[in-house]
């Protein structure tokens, strides 16, 4: 298997790593203010006080972090990405030598980078055989169960609590 802890730099993974960098601190005033426009307030009242309104509070506080990797990493053309029961399950079925259908090792790579998944677990992933069956590892708030084989790829399934 491919290294999973530096995905290729395309457009996508630097849009996904400004806003991964700025989660800091400006991101949750980037987020009210995209969250304001969305619904139809001004962008200056909603960057002065992100707590003034009770509808940007919810959008920001409302999306899970497997909801936002998916949205920042899954597009129309990919294949093999399910995010399910009620955007805390994400399930993710990558190519293999026979399975041409699934997620590409740069869509894999760039959810994992944006769950912060430990360096521990992407290990763990990439060692992973066929012989090694049914794996799983947790931290923080997500638990990850998966399993390997070259013919059919890496299959994962994510849980956020």
């Amino acid at each position: 298997m491919s290294t999973l802890g530096h995905p290729a730099r395309s457009t996508r993974w630097t849009t996904s790593r400004k806003v991964a960098v700025g989660a800091g601190g400006g991101a949750v005033v980037l987020l009210a203010v995209v969250a304001g426009l969305a619904i139809g307030g001004d962008d200056e009242a909603v960057a002065s006080s992100t707590s003034e309104s009770s509808a940007t509070e919810v959008a920001v506080t409302d999306t899970t972090a497997l909801a936002a990797a998916y949205d920042a990493w899954v597009d129309d053309t990919t294949t093999g990405v399910t995010l399910a029961d009620d955007d805390h399950t994400l399930v993710i079925d990558t190519q293999g030598d026979d399975d041409y259908e699934g997620a590409d090792i740069e869509t894999l790579a760039g959810i994992l980078y944006q769950l912060d998944v430990p360096t521990r677990v992407v290990t763990l992933i990439e060692s992973t055989r066929a012989l090694d069956g049914m794996q799983s590892d947790t931290w923080d708030e997500f638990t990850a169960t998966w399993s390997y084989h070259p013919d059919d790829g890496l299959e994962i399934v994510i849980v956020e609590d």
